[in-house]
């Protein structure tokens, strides 16, 4: 074998070298890849169930906010009325004889 030959062989068992290397850096960012991809699934399908949770968590709050709300004006205007009509009382005693007019 000719030392031409000799050289032309090293570079190409070179070059067999450096492409089994490169094709398994590639093979290795593929798997990396595709385990990182994965366990974004999951977790995206663990977030997604979460925020639905949430969801229902919130509407079930507000709507007991909305419902407590209403409660609350009920129990509001009937003091209002009381509180009128004890105003109305007040008004129909007299402060000399502790007396009621009218």
């Amino acid at each position: 074998m000719t030392n031409l030959e000799q050289e032309l062989l090293r570079a190409f068992e070179q070059l067999q070298s450096d492409y089994e290397r490169q094709q398994k850096a590639w093979e290795s960012a593929y798997e990396s890849l595709q385990t990182m991809f994965e366990e974004t699934s999951r977790n995206n399908r663990a977030l997604s169930e979460q925020v639905k949770r949430l969801s229902g968590q919130v509407t079930a709050l507000s709507e007991a906010r909305d419902s407590r709300t209403e409660q609350l004006s009920g129990q509001v205007l009937r003091l209002a009325q009381q509180v009128e009509g004890l105003n109305a009382s007040v008004k129909r005693w007299t402060p000399e004889d502790g007396r009621r007019r009218g």
